[in-house]
């Protein structure tokens, strides 16, 4: 994984997990998304996505409606043991909780 995405997860690996209601920044949440999604084209890489929390709702409405898209339903971390994820290259993790046991599956 390049430096630079390192610098990214740490950087808000503080954040997640502590607000507990849909869409809390919503703006700031689709605006993160949709700049990382354009670094990965601006490299030529066409992003395949798996969305692991709440997939569907406001976030592939108004980010990921017209890409490739992939949403886990039920329990994250099952669907990660379970599922190919070889190909996917960009993953959505959102939760209430910790992502962390995802974050395992996916490293």
């Amino acid at each position: 994984m390049p430096e630079v995405w390192l610098q990214m997860v740490r950087s808000f690996a503080g954040t997640l997990g502590k607000v507990k209601y849909d869409s809390s920044s919503l703006a700031g949440k689709v605006a993160l998304r949709l700049w990382l999604l354009r670094l990965l084209e601006a490299e030529g890489v066409v992003p395949v996505i798996a969305d692991l929390y709440g997939p569907f709702g406001a976030m592939w409405r108004q980010v990921y409606q017209n890409r490739c898209y992939v949403g886990s339903t039920g329990d994250a971390v099952k669907w990660l043991r379970t599922e190919d994820i070889s190909g996917i290259n960009f993953f959505d993790l959102d939760p209430y909780g910790s992502p962390w046991g995802a974050m395992n599956i996916i490293a």
